[in-house]
């Protein structure tokens, strides 16, 4: 009986590099952030992977280490502007995604930059509003609370007053990368549009509308948000 199989390109290895890079990293936060056994188990088990991915893409690896590096300063220095703490990971996607392109259109490598710039600055700010009930109980850096001077108030009431501005910045994002995927000749451009319009566009009002669901329904949606982000 026939099977099907994905037949290997240049594009499926970089994004399987990307994806063991990233994973490596987050890893490493992780220990950062929690220490324990079992994440450092994880970055033993997942170290020849990574030094696999390292080694031939030097520069992809250089990329994600010096974002890494911007984040945790401006964690520690308590950043208090959404903006300024989602431009790492914002400014890290753009060149990945830059980076992934074979072509010598330097406009198309723009574009993609900058989809994934935007792409990037969604997924910070609403895994940030996502968190905000985790963060304060760990006593964790949130750029949310910090810009919205949280002070032990009622954590649904404090999340209800910035919903606004959150969705204002997330939807601003989303229509910043949808309008930038309309530029580029793409193949199959249904499926993106369903991912965006129905995925990405849905998500932000699912995180956003848990501030007054039930627990158990905004627990999988975080699930879902974590997915995206790591």
């Amino acid at each position: 009986k026939k099977k099907w199989i994905v037949k290997g390109s240049p594009h499926i290895d970089y994004a399987a590099d990307i994806n063991v890079l990233l994973t490596y990293y987050k890893l490493k936060d992780n220990i950062r952030d929690e220490g324990g056994l079992l994440p450092r188990l994880a970055k033993l088990a997942f170290q020849r992977g990574y030094n696999n991915a390292a080694s031939g893409n030097k520069h992809l690896d250089e990329i994600i280490a010096a974002s890494i590096t911007a984040q945790v300063l401006l964690e520690e220095q308590k950043c208090s502007s959404m903006d300024e703490a989602a431009e790492p990971f914002a400014n890290m996607l753009s060149q990945l995604l830059a980076a992934g392109y074979r072509g010598d259109d330097q406009s198309v490598s723009r574009i993609l930059g900058w989809i994934g710039y935007n792409l990037g600055k969604w997924i910070y700010l609403i895994d940030a509003f996502d968190d905000i009930e985790k963060d304060i109980k760990s006593g964790s850096y949130n750029p949310l609370l910090q810009q919205y001077k949280y002070d032990n108030q009622d954590v649904k009431a404090f999340k209800s007053g910035i919903e606004d501005e959150v969705r204002i910045n997330l939807l601003q994002a989303l229509s910043q990368t949808t309008g930038s995927i309309e530029l580029l000749k793409l193949k199959n451009k249904g499926i993106i549009d369903n991912i965006l319009y129905e995925g990405l566009y849905g998500k932000t009002e699912k995180v956003l509308s848990c501030i007054t669901s039930e627990k158990r329904s905004c627990e999988r949606d975080e699930k879902s948000v974590r997915s995206i982000g790591n």
